[in-house]
């Protein structure tokens, strides 16, 4: 192993040692991207682990592999670095640099054309884009452009047709923006050639990196690949690469070296070469040899091993990597020759000195790094207190003197080391720059920890905070989900405007606080909000009264009040309306949308949410529209709704509504509007029979509440999912989700979700027969004798007539559905809807009126096929069949149990937990008859075209000349309900009009079968 005076040559393993399983699955992940699906991947271990050297190994893969025909990949890595963690984008920069890098025989003009309109988007990342963009955009709100962004480095990333891997390492040090684009990244992936590998350190995960990780978990868009410590055979293997040897290293030896490293290889490394540059392995004679054990000395830690080596470093040499451990990971030519005034040629050699030891390694341009992060820490480390600050002091006045007259470019490196520093005033200078700079670029992390340096630089000028400064970072604390972070800034700042006697600045304090805690404690909530409104109008100012009118207004929504909740609505609609502010007209009319939705008038909730989404698009707000399709998304039914006339709309265009968004909600880094959103989806998906996705958005929403403490929407998660589970016939799985809601429900103090919660725990202890739990839980939440009027009321209705009917109480049943009907609509022919009819229906079978239950049976049923409401559809045709065959009807009864397997089977299709598909088959198929022969009677009316009795009807009336009027007249139908029958017999028959309908049953001649109903 050959000398270079007293330096030694580098001390790295030749080869990949242990890694075998994950280099097998990564070349399945390669043959897929070569196949033109991107993957995820997710290297993770402590540091020196060797991520880096498996990202290596896989890109040398990726590059030679064979099987893609003339298609040559490309592999590109970007970087996080410590002090970078607050600079938005950092990694992702150095991506888009390494493209352009490889593309040197371009000039800016070619590459800004192929990026179109997008190399203005990329503009602000990239200032050589500044003179080749066409034109500056138009400007935008910040959520706006940043959507840009992600699409434009999307675009450049996503684009090229051939296979490229890219690899950002060390995600523990990465910024939130970063991460929000590697998610939006993460998504789009998976129809283009893309390899993405994200290296972290498993032992040093902090609260974005762990979000990041979770949402990735959440979606199922990685595979992840952790890397533990090389077994002793491996450590063997390795220390034999290294020194060329046949025989297995010595037992005492290799003991020694997996005792002190664990099997990291990266201590390996740096330990068998603090051994070499001591002497204590030499090579003589041929062959390699070491020292007795007992003289043997090996470093206790990798930061010894690294000063033992910069022991044999050329003084200047020495001083240049101290510098350098100051600036950080990554630093350039530029900045070292500055801070060091050394020559360049003299720099030259010692960054050559430092390479060749394999301190250091050489970047793109003029950029140069540590090899390793623990290289730099264990160098910066062993400085003291008094040296850092001192160097710290030299770096921060050389970025700032190159700054010129534009500092702010370089706010982030500033802040942080005139913080490191100790240089008080420019840092509170810089750290508010800083921060200004990352709530621009939605980076909450960012804003948290520059501001929190200004107040620390503050309090050491002997200056109190700025009040403003607080409230900054409560801000940023209330939108990373931490809410005792977030209350604890916004205290400070009410009483610090108490303080100074700044009334509007105590209201914006109250105004905060109040909002802050409706998503924890309605009673609290309640204090901070009427404190609001009561100054508000000593205030007189009127944009400040609509604010707090709105906030107090979905307080008394949120508790059971929500006719008071519509008028301080209307009241704010008036002064935003007379102001011309359409801001304020779009958020009012959405929360006066939920107001409508709570009282129960879907049909005024819709016209508001409708109207409220028209201002949010024209004005390009995409969190208010956010915000507004999720519950708008219900309006068509749902389980919060099935008692209520709903209004038409489509399964179909609600599913796309409630997809919409959770999309924005995420686009714009909403973390607790994305987790409502989900709620919202689960509620609505899951009424309508799409189970499996209902079942995915409500784990989801549950997920993402718990991780950042959202009580109420974790409430509302639980009940979600408890109630798709009472839908699939699983009480157990139910029963355990909506004791979960109803005891967080309590804990809020939120009416709303004790009623909702409290509803859904009935249905699933009425499934297992736990008929007193169940009343009790009734009766707590809402009194017997009360009438519903707000849809969590009206749930209560629901399951007690559940409860009623259950115990065998059909007459009460019928008294409380009735009060139900009566608040759906208050037309003099009220509209069917299909959960009121089937149960007032089951509760004339239990007094002996079949032919009445009958009627309702055919109504409830007619109005869920229209409705697209499957799971209610096959429970109706269940009971009609069961009705019919009471009534003697017994092929037409035979003909509605086979519907209603029919629906069961195709509900069972979809992709739910398999045991829970089991449950569901079973449980259905015991509350729906086994098939029977059909008889000839049956096998005769199956020759009419599959058409119901009751379709079988209308078409003979359409034969004698009945307009839908007439029709709905002799059937005792509603003319709606007949339009219905006819489209499923053109449909069914695959005829265009009803003349052909007319000469199809002329052909089938006279013959009425048994049953049927025509007169």
């Amino acid at each position: 192993f050959p000398m270079v005076g007293s330096v030694v040559q580098p001390v790295v393993c030749p080869v990949l040692v242990g890694r075998t399983p994950q280099l097998a699955a990564l070349e399945t992940l390669i043959r897929e991207v070569y196949s033109g699906r991107g993957q995820v991947v997710l290297l993770a271990g402590e540091a020196g682990i060797g991520k880096s050297r498996l990202v290596a190994e896989t890109q040398a893969h990726f590059l030679a592999w064979q099987g893609a025909g003339e298609q040559v990949g490309r592999a590109i890595t970007g970087h996080c670095y410590e002090p970078d963690r607050m600079l938005p984008y950092g990694p992702l920069i150095e991506v888009v640099r390494h493209l352009f890098s490889a593309t040197r025989s371009r000039s800016e003009e070619e590459i800004a054309g192929e990026l179109g309109a997008h190399a203005t988007d990329l503009s602000p990342l990239l200032p050589e884009l500044n003179s080749t963009a066409a034109g500056a955009a138009p400007p935008m709100d910040p959520a706006h452009e940043k959507r840009r962004l992600f699409e434009a480095l999307g675009q450049a990333l996503l684009r090229p047709v051939r296979p490229q891997v890219m690899t950002i390492e060390d995600l523990h040090w990465c910024d939130i923006n970063s991460f929000e684009f590697l998610l939006y990244l993460a998504r789009h992936i998976a129809g283009h050639p893309l390899l993405l590998m994200l290296t972290y350190r498993n032992d040093e995960v902090n609260p974005p990196l762990r979000d990041f990780l979770a949402a990735l978990d959440r979606e199922h868009l990685a595979v992840e690949m952790p890397l533990a410590g090389l077994a002793a055979e491996e450590v063997d293997a390795l220390v034999r690469a290294i020194f060329p040897q046949r025989t297995p290293v010595r037992a005492e030896f290799l003991d020694l070296l997996c005792g002190l490293t664990e099997g990291n290889p990266f201590f390996l490394e740096e330990i068998l070469k603090s051994l070499l540059a001591k002497g204590d392995i030499f090579y003589k004679d041929g062959r390699w040899d070491r020292k007795p054990l007992g003289a043997l000395e090996v470093p206790r830690t990798v930061q010894s091993s690294v000063h033992k080596r910069t022991e044999q470093l050329s003084p200047d040499a020495r001083r240049v990597l101290t510098l350098a451990s100051v600036a950080g990971r990554q630093f350039t030519f530029s900045l070292l020759q500055k801070v060091t005034a050394q020559s360049a040629d003299a720099l030259l050699d010692n960054l050559k000195e430092l390479i060749s030891v394999q301190l250091l390694v050489e970047g793109d341009d003029e950029g140069f790094a540590f090899r390793h992060a623990l290289t730099r820490q264990a160098v910066y480390g062993a400085l003291l207190g008094r040296e850092r600050r001192a160097l710290h002091m030299v770096i921060a006045d050389s970025i700032e003197q190159a700054g010129g007259a534009s500092p702010d470019t370089h706010a982030t490196e500033l802040a942080y080391h005139f913080y490191e520093a100790g240089a008080w005033a420019k840092a509170l200078l810089y750290t508010r720059l800083a921060s200004e700079q990352a709530t621009k670029l939605f980076a909450p992390q960012a804003t948290v920890e520059q501001v929190s340096r200004a107040i620390e630089a503050s309090i050491h000028l002997g200056r109190a905070p700025a009040p403003g400064l607080f409230r900054s970072r409560g801000q940023a604390y209330e939108s990373l989900g931490d809410f005792e972070a977030a209350q604890g800034d916004y205290t400070l700042t009410l009483e610090s405007a108490r303080k100074a006697d700044d009334r509007q600045a105590e209201w914006q304090s109250l105004f905060d606080l109040g909002f802050l805690w409706t998503g924890r404690d309605f009673s609290r909530a309640s204090d901070y909000l009427q404190s609001a409104l009561s100054m508000a109008h000593e205030l007189g100012d009127p944009a400040i009264l609509a604010q707090s009118l709105n906030r107090a207004g979905n307080w008394y929504a949120n508790n059971e009040q929500p006719d008071m909740g519509r008028r301080l609505h209307e009241e704010a609609l008036l002064i935003f309306t007379g102001m011309g502010d359409r801001e304020g007209q779009a958020s009012t009319l959405d929360l006066l949308g939920i107001s409508r939705l709570m009282g129960g008038d879907l049909a005024a909730s819709a016209s508001a949410y409708s109207q409220a989404q028209a201002l949010f698009r024209a004005l390009d707000n995409k969190p208010g529209l956010a915000s507004s399709l999720g519950p708008y998304s219900l309006r068509g039914g749902s389980y919060m709704t099935p008692t209520l006339v709903a209004p038409t709309a489509s399964a179909e265009e609600c599913r796309a509504e409630a997809g919409e968004s959770v999309a924005l909600m995420r686009a714009t880094g909403q973390r607790g509007g994305e987790a409502f959103s989900l709620m919202y989806m689960a509620l609505g998906l899951g009424a309508r029979g799409s189970y499996a996705r209902g079942i995915r958005a409500a784990e989801e929403c549950i997920a993402l509440a718990e991780e950042i403490g959202h009580p109420i929407v974790l409430a509302g998660g639980h009940f979600a999912l408890g109630a798709i589970y009472s839908d699939l016939l699983a009480p157990e799985a139910a029963i355990s989700h909506t004791r979960t809601a109803l005891d967080m429900s309590r804990r809020t103090g939120s009416a709303f979700l004790i009623c909702s919660s409290s509803s859904f725990h009935a249905w699933a202890c009425i499934a297992r027969r736990h008929y007193t739990e169940a009343a009790l839980v009734l009766d707590a939440a809402f009194s017997a004798d009360r009438r519903a009027e707000t849809v969590p009321q009206r749930l209560v209705a629901a399951a007690r007539v559940d409860l009623l009917l259950a115990q065998g109480k059909p007459q009460p049943a019928l008294g409380m559905l009735e009060m139900l009907a009566g608040n759906s609509s208050s037309e003099e022919r009220r509209p069917v809807v299909p959960w009121l009819w089937h149960r007032r229906a089951k509760a004339l079978v239990a007094l002996g009126d079949l032919p009445g239950a009958a009627a309702l049976l055919q109504e409830a049923s007619d109005g869920a096929r229209a409705q697209e409401v499957p799971p209610l559809l096959w429970r109706i045709e269940a009971d009609l069949g069961r009705v019919r065959h009471m009534c003697g009807e017994r092929s037409a009864g035979a003909a509605h149990w086979t519907e209603a397997r029919a629906i069961v089977e195709r509900l069972a299709e979809e992709m739910i937990p398999p045991e829970i598909r089991a449950t569901f088959l079973l449980q259905a198929g015991s509350l729906i008859p086994a098939a029977t022969v059909p008889t000839p009677q049956r096998r005769a009316r199956e020759a009419w075209g599959g058409l119901t009795a009751r379709e079988r009807d209308v078409a003979r009336l359409i034969a004698r000349g009945g307009s839908n009027r007439a029709i709905a007249a002799t059937l005792v139908l509603s003319q709606r309900t007949v339009q219905v029958h006819v489209t499923n017999i053109l449909s069914k028959l695959g005829f265009q009009s009803r003349v052909q309908i007319a000469a199809w049953v002329a052909e089938k001649g006279p013959a009425r079968e048994d049953g049927a109903a025509t007169k």
